[in-house]
């Protein structure tokens, strides 16, 4: 049986996560993903590629840009 041709990221709906932080480090994660000139959306995706995960370019693009 032939695989199933993957659905395209742009396919799938967005879903809301969230995860409780310390102060701290939500403010050190501010502050990185500043420096990366990045979101922090966008800098928690890029890490979650880094460990294998199959986020891609279009996943990392500012929300932000699309609307309006």
């Amino acid at each position: 049986r032939p695989a199933e041709p993957e659905t395209p990221a742009t396919a799938e709906p967005i879903v809301q996560f969230s995860f409780g932080l310390r102060k701290s480090l939500r403010k050190e994660l501010a502050r990185l993903a500043a420096d990366a000139d990045m979101t922090m959306r966008a800098f928690i995706l890029d890490a979650l590629r880094e460990k294998g995960l199959p986020v891609t370019d279009e996943d990392l693009a500012d929300l932000r840009r699309r609307e309006g």
